[in-house]
């Protein structure tokens, strides 16, 4: 490697059942090293705990993070497993992620470290693989990073390893590129700092001091108007046909979630199948079965407006009963209603029965997750 080329270090963060992502972001990068690095004036280097790390006493994460240091590039993958807890973290890639947030949020550098987070969307074919606790705290810790990051969904390795090639190129380009701005800007002032001023311009010769004209007599003056106070800002009124617009829209994205995580549960499992069925533009059924038994039903609609105004989004539990004739019967399990915050629209617990975290929903995507959860418990 020239002595002028840029090393770029990337630290790999994972759980252990993401082998095949794992080995996929070292091809890419040697690969991109090999067509791309060479004539740009740049190299990557992965770091991890299998390759960059030594036995040595203490607690095993905090050791992993004295012995690989800072790194420029954070990529982190997860699929169904959020792994062991690390002592100061639900788990070891949580506490990276974490470290990883405060370096970024704490620099002040014009090059600030890059953070890439990747989770696989679709669930393991073997049962015996899926843990639903995991799952669930997977599920939990993925609502998280989407609040405060930009990261991105895959469904298969082949999918991941085509999307971190090209993201890792593009984020490397951009690392260089700063860096040769920085290095260039550093140059030129120390050029200025180091050339000798000309003496032989006409600007650097000493010219006399003129003599200082006599200071005008003040005249009295007329009191200055005092300007007019800024008028203030009027924020704009959230009306109730806002929040039913927005209670509309983030309906349509948790429907179309559902329809998602269910097609990608039925490619996993052969033996028992989910299914979706819209009823109208405000409401939609789910079902599942499994070995040709229901196992579970239930329905997601926009709930009518309170007396305040505020629609919500009802999570209802389905049931059957012969005095009716096994007509389905809906009851509310949960819901959440739209509310206001600091002038935006969010989402807020209003059911009897919760959940823990997150304790608030500002997206439909943590609606979704929520409500998944609670039918998934429906199964059980």
């Amino acid at each position: 490697m020239p002595k002028d080329c840029l090393q770029i270090t990337v630290l790999l963060a994972s759980p252990g059942n993401v082998p095949t992502e794992r080995r996929a972001v070292r091809e890419a990068v040697e690969e991109i090293n090999r067509v791309t690095g060479e004539d740009e004036g740049f190299h990557l280097v992965v770091k991890g705990w299998e390759t960059h790390t030594r036995p040595a006493a203490g607690r095993p994460q905090g050791v992993i993070n004295d012995q690989i240091g800072p790194t420029d590039i954070f990529l982190g993958i997860m699929w169904h497993r959020l792994g062991t807890p690390s002592g100061k973290a639900a788990s070891g890639t949580v506490e990276e992620y974490e470290r990883a947030r405060q370096r970024y949020s704490r620099s002040r550098a014009a090059v600030k470290p890059s953070v890439m987070f990747y989770f696989r969307s679709t669930l393991p074919r073997k049962s015996t693989a899926f843990d639903p606790d995991q799952y669930k705290a997977v599920q939990q810790f993925k609502a998280k990073v989407f609040k405060s990051n930009l990261a991105r969904e895959y469904e298969t390795p082949k999918e991941f390893a085509s999307l971190v090639r090209q993201h890792l190129t593009a984020e490397a380009r951009s690392i260089a590129r700063r860096h040769r701005s920085k290095s260039r800007s550093k140059k030129s002032r120390a050029k200025q700092r180091a050339q000798p001023p000309d003496r032989s311009s006409p600007q650097s010769r000493r010219k006399a001091p003129a003599q200082k004209a006599p200071a005008p007599r003040r005249t009295p003056s007329k009191p200055r108007r005092k300007p007019p106070l800024p008028v203030p800002k009027v924020r704009r009124t959230i009306t109730n046909a806002d929040r039913m617009t927005f209670a509309e829209k983030a309906f349509r994205s948790v429907r179309s979630r559902f329809e998602r995580t269910a097609a990608a549960f039925n490619r996993e499992h052969a033996h028992a199948r989910i299914t979706t069925k819209r009823e109208g533009k405000t409401a939609f059924v789910v079902e599942s079965e499994a070995n040709g038994e229901r196992r579970g039903l239930a329905r997601v609609q926009v709930g009518d407006a309170d007396w305040q105004g505020h629609p919500s989004l009802d999570y209802q539990r389905g049931a059957t009963h012969s005095f009716y004739r096994s007509q389905p019967l809906y009851q509310t399990l949960t819901s959440v209603r739209v509310t206001e915050r600091d002038g935006a629209l969010g989402f807020e617990r209003a059911g009897r029965v919760g959940w823990q975290e997150p304790n608030e929903l500002d997206q439909a995507a943590n609606v979704a997750a929520a409500f998944w959860d609670l039918f998934t418990a429906d199964l059980t």
